[in-house]
């Protein structure tokens, strides 16, 4: 802990207070913490009078007071780092503004008013901008990635942009008339960011609309409208809060009023007058559910939750006897609202955790192990697919990132592997009934192929390309009108009968046949028994084409291996 605590004083807070139920339901049925004390007030060191403004990231709390900055840890406001800017004859800080890596605060130094560039680790000064004699009080800061801007005390008033790197000026812009003293500055890089909201101090109060990428260089600034509140409206002097579709603004009045505006069409979408007493809202921080504004009077002090639904008060926190002085800076971190009073020393206080509500996004599992590397159906061979998969370990809540459904490749991973086994040659089906096989061996090739009327012919070569044939012990084609099919020499003869017109006879050694067309135009064979007194016989039967033989008219189907 640093020397620094040592110049803390501590004092006890109480947990009495006028609050609210002790949960809010609100968009999806979201139970929101009772707003609560969360430890000891803690009191800035002697001198640091004040508080003028917060911010903060997921880990530290900043704090503006007159003169100086305070750095504190989220979880407990214990005081790490504390800028004094004595040195630089600083008399008053106006603005504070954090991004990431640095603190930016606008103050009157030397009788200038400066904006400077810090350290987010130890706010020691990185780079400074001194704004010109023209340009009165800068009470209003925001920022984008690459550039400040600035709200000025100026009639009309000015908003002035400053590039981050070397704090040089990038642009200004005059508002119209009537549009004075600007007082607060609203950016939100997630739901809007081409546009600046810039709220004036003024009766009533307005709220102008300003384009932040314009122009050929995409870095101009330019009014694109606005809108005045209603009579009594008066003295927009809190930080607005945004959302993807509205602007929330809220007036320093007795009684205050909380404006819904629609960002769109810069119109008012509803309103909300806060009860008698609380008045004068100069702090204001939001979440996805609701908006949070301070009263800074000094007999009751409240910090207000409203939900931006229904412009409804949900939850209401009175501090009284913690910051009797009112509430003028309000940050949030870790789940938790922080606020300041307007005391001397100034003091800070921690709501509990879930005071600000936070989105919780859908969280899934970690992968499972890949299952066993399959074949959906057939053999357990060659190429298959392995799963693995997760499931959803927590749901989103209202705002957070959904959950994929239950097809999504984030929660079945489905990939392709190897089996590590071979598969054996695809099997080849001939034409079933024929006889036929698939035969890849060397073989005798005959053409035409031999049948059993050409039994005795000679072959005219080798055939070895793989394909359906008859098999080496049925090698000819008997043709039959009640289904052709492979056949050895017996099957050949047994379906022949002796001819009744054709005839034949054996001359000169040859057999010489006389035959009919009518007859033999199912095939014939004809022999002549050996002998001297041999005789010549003729069989014949009816000739059907073979569905393996290509120079045939059967029409083989596109399944068949010999199909081309």
């Amino acid at each position: 802990m640093s020397a620094l605590l040592c110049g803390l004083a501590v004092l006890v807070a109480s947990q009495t207070g006028d609050v609210g139920p002790k949960a809010s339901m609100t968009k999806g049925q979201v139970a929101q913490a009772q707003m609560q004390t969360y430890g000891p007030v803690v009191s800035a060191p002697t001198g640091a009078n004040r508080a003028v403004a917060m911010a903060a990231d997921d880990s530290t709390v900043f704090a503006a007071t007159l003169t100086r900055i305070e750095r504190m840890d989220s979880a407990d406001l214990t005081q790490s780092t504390e800028r004094d800017f004595a040195a630089e004859k600083v008399t008053e800080i106006t603005a504070l503004h954090v991004d990431g890596q640095h603190v930016y605060a606008t103050a009157k130094a030397e009788e200038r008013w400066t904006l400077f560039k810090l350290k987010q680790d130890n706010l020691e000064t990185v780079c400074i901008y001194e704004y010109g004699v023209d340009t009165d009080i800068p009470y209003a800061i925001a920022g984008d990635a690459d550039r400040v801007f600035t709200g000025h005390q100026t009639f009309p008033a000015m908003i002035v942009s400053i590039d981050k790197v070397g704090c040089k000026l990038s642009k200004r812009l005059v508002l119209n008339e009537g549009e004075n003293d600007v007082r607060s500055l609203e950016f939100d890089a997630k739901h809007d960011p081409s546009h600046l909201y810039a709220n004036t101090n003024t009766q009533p109060a307005r709220v102008v609309k300003i384009g932040l990428r314009e122009g050929p260089s995409g870095k101009d600034l330019k009014r694109i409208g606005g809108v005045t509140l209603a009579a009594g409206r008066n003295n927009i002097l809190a930080g607005s809060e945004q959302d993807g579709d509205y602007l929330y603004v809220s007036t320093y009045t007795t009684p205050a009023y909380v404006s819904k505006i629609d960002k769109r069409t810069m119109t008012l979408a509803a309103e909300l007058t806060l009860e008698a007493g609380e008045n004068n809202v100069v702090a204001m921080d939001a979440d996805f559910l609701s908006v949070y504004v301070t009263t800074s009077t000094n007999t009751s002090p409240k910090v207000l939750r409203i939900s931006k639904a229904t412009m409804v008060v949900e939850d209401r926190l009175a501090l009284n006897r913690e910051l009797a002085r009112g509430i003028t800076a309000m940050a949030h971190s870790r789940g938790r609202l922080f606020v300041g009073a307007d005391t001397s020393p100034a003091t800070f206080l921690a709501l509990n955790p879930g005071s600000y509500y936070v989105p919780k996004d859908c969280k899934l599992s970690a992968w499972s192990a890949y299952s066993a590397c399959t074949r959906p159906y057939g053999t357990q061979c060659g190429t298959g697919t392995k799963t693995r998969s997760r499931t959803v370990l927590v749901k989103k809540t209202a705002g957070g990132a959904s959950c994929p459904g239950g097809d999504s490749p984030q929660l079945k991973e489905v990939t392709l592997c190897d089996t590590g086994t071979v598969c054996p040659p695809e099997a080849k089906v001939c034409i079933e009934g024929t006889g036929e096989v698939f035969r890849a061996d060397t073989r005798a090739l005959y053409k035409p192929r031999r049948t059993c009327d050409t039994q005795d012919e000679q072959p005219t070569g080798a055939l070895a390309t793989p394909k359906c044939d008859c098999p080496a012990d049925k090698p000819f084609w008997l043709e039959l009108s009640t289904g052709s099919h492979c056949a050895d020499k017996a099957d050949c003869d047994a379906n022949m009968a002796p001819c009744k017109l054709t005839k034949c006879m054996f001359l000169g050694g040859r057999v010489k046949v006389t035959h009919h067309h009518l007859e033999t135009k199912g095939g014939f064979k004809c022999r002549h028994d050996a002998g001297r007194t041999g005789q010549c016989n003729c069989l014949c039967h009816t000739k059907f084409s073979s569905p393996s033989d290509p120079d045939t008219t059967y029409k083989l189907g596109a399944d068949h291996p010999n199909h081309q």
